[in-house]
């Protein structure tokens, strides 16, 4: 996500159901965020349907 006229940013990780995080993954939002960077998980799920 940018926001370039604030010269912004974070870093998201989007993960879908019956997703999850890998440990490559989870060693790299761990370095994010020692080193202040700004950073995410976004876990989705679908909608349920009207009918």
């Amino acid at each position: 996500q940018f926001w370039p006229e604030q010269r912004r940013y974070r870093m998201i990780e989007v993960k879908g159901p019956g997703d999850r995080l890998q440990d490559n993954q989870l060693r790299w939002i761990e370095f994010c965020t020692a080193h202040g960077l700004p950073i995410q998980v976004c876990h989705v799920q679908w909608a349920q349907s009207a009918a």
